[in-house]
C-alpha cells in the first residue's frame, strides 16, 4: 500500500507541472472515468482534439516521470 500511495503521490506532482490542458484532460478520462465525448464536452472541443491531447498529455506525462527517475511502460 505505501508503494502504490507513493507512486500517486510521484504521478500527482508530476501532472502538476503539466500544461494546465494536458493536466485537465488526464484528470478527466483517467481519474474521473469520463470518456473521449464527455472530456470533449467538458473541455468544449472536439473528439479529435482530445484524443491529441490525450496523446501530448501522456508523453509529456512520461517525459516528467523519467525526469524523477521512474520508468512506466504503459503510458
Amino acid at each position: 500500500d505505501y508503494i502504490k500511495e507513493e507512486q500517486c503521490r510521484i504521478v500527482h506532482r508530476a501532472m502538476k507541472r503539466l500544461r494546465i490542458d494536458y493536466c485537465q484532460v488526464l484528470q478527466l478520462i483517467y481519474i474521473e472515468g469520463f470518456d473521449n465525448s464527455a472530456a470533449a464536452s467538458v473541455m468544449k472541443k472536439s473528439n479529435r482534439q482530445i484524443e491529441n491531447l490525450i496523446y501530448r498529455a501522456k508523453k509529456a506525462l512520461k517525459s516528467e516521470l523519467e525526469k524523477e527517475g521512474v520508468v512506466y511502460e504503459k503510458l
